[in-house]
């Protein structure tokens, strides 16, 4: 749900450099949930640069994959967006020789990185509710998270709020 060298860090960086320190983790950065606006061209480029070398090192352990999104976020756009991330994270996967063991995903676009990868197993850790942020399809986003609450082995959330928007359908829920 982030990029890798946000000013800020949130929690799937702290989740993915303690994780960094067992094992080893792709750390696979936001494509985003909205087109973006004429006065954000400058990360619409930086964004484009950074999937030209998308997979790089960054620490022991830890490599950052910058995928090339589609421009799609409405509709069913979402969900093809979603799975040609998740075909462009299983390439990397593949030309690298790595299998996924765990899938973590933080934000509803993640899904299709989380069916392609073919993981052991997938945690959902919500964070925000995604689909009240200005400028998103809601229905499209609510959509997939849907399948990925159903697709996890772990749904965790920060707060009862989520818990409760969420509750109805996960396998099993923990809240922080």
């Amino acid at each position: 749900s982030a990029l890798w060298h946000s000013a800020t860090k949130v929690n799937c960086h702290f989740v993915a450099e303690r994780l960094a320190a067992e094992v080893p983790v792709l750390f696979v950065e936001s494509v985003g949930a909205r087109t973006p606006r004429h006065h954000e061209w400058r990360r619409a480029v930086a964004r484009l640069l950074r999937s030209i070398r998308p997979v790089r090192r960054v620490a022991d352990g830890l490599w950052v994959l910058s995928p090339l999104p589609l421009p799609m976020f409405r509709g069913k756009g979402a969900l093809l967006t979603t799975r040609w991330v998740g075909l462009q994270v299983a390439a990397a996967l593949r030309v690298r020789g790595w299998r996924a063991d765990m899938c973590w995903v933080f934000h509803p676009m993640g899904l299709g990185t989380a069916v392609r990868c073919r993981p052991r197993a997938v945690t959902y850790y919500c964070v925000d509710d995604y689909a009240a942020n200005p400028g998103v399809d809601a229905t499209a986003v609510r959509s997939l998270e849907r399948e990925l609450v159903a697709l996890a082995d772990l749904t965790v959330t920060t707060g009862p709020p989520l818990a409760q928007r969420l509750g109805s359908s996960p396998r099993r829920l923990e809240v922080l």
